[in-house]
């Protein structure tokens, strides 16, 4: 019991002025200056919105190209929402995994009405959709000719050349 007062006695905290000055172990640490205030920083604008990041999510988990199909027309029936091409290319790929050409063209149609550009990310689920089937007729035409009309290809003759050949190569491996 006579160790428990001995302790309750002394104190660690704050040891004597004397103590601390001689021991550099018990020195205080310098006082701290005052923060200064950071500006806060502005996230950078991204090109895909929170919106449109929660839809590609969506559209991945889909399984069936008809549900993200379905998804995507609800979500373009939302007032004020605008899918970017990442979206569009999405539901492309499901559509094309699926063989459903038919439905691709009608939506590269409204992806064309809504601004946005055709790119090698649309053109391949045709392709590889084409190359799948075997319909390598359709893969060259789609290259040479209903390609130009949205201006895929028009000032990448080198892309074009090398989607060509490649179909080709294809062709007469399969």
């Amino acid at each position: 019991m006579a160790a428990a007062s001995y302790l309750a006695s002394y104190s660690r905290a704050s040891p004597s002025s004397a103590a601390a000055a001689a021991c550099p172990c018990h020195a205080r640490p310098p006082a701290l200056r005052p923060r200064r205030a950071r500006p806060l920083r502005v996230r950078a604008a991204s090109s895909v919105s929170d919106q449109e990041e929660q839809l590609l999510a969506a559209l991945r988990a889909q399984a069936d190209p008809g549900a993200a199909l379905r998804t995507l027309s609800s979500a373009l029936a939302r007032e004020g929402f605008d899918p970017g091409r990442a979206v569009y290319e999405e539901v492309i790929a499901k559509l094309g995994a699926a063989g459903a050409f038919d439905l691709m063209e009608e939506l590269v149609g409204e992806m064309r009405r809504g601004g946005h550009e055709v790119t090698a990310g649309v053109v391949r689920p045709f392709l590889e959709g084409y190359a799948r089937l075997g319909r390598f007729d359709d893969a060259v035409d789609l290259v040479l000719n209903r390609l130009d009309d949205g201006g895929v290809f028009r000032r990448r003759t080198r892309r074009r050349c090398t989607t060509t050949s490649s179909v080709c190569s294809r062709r007469g491996a399969g």
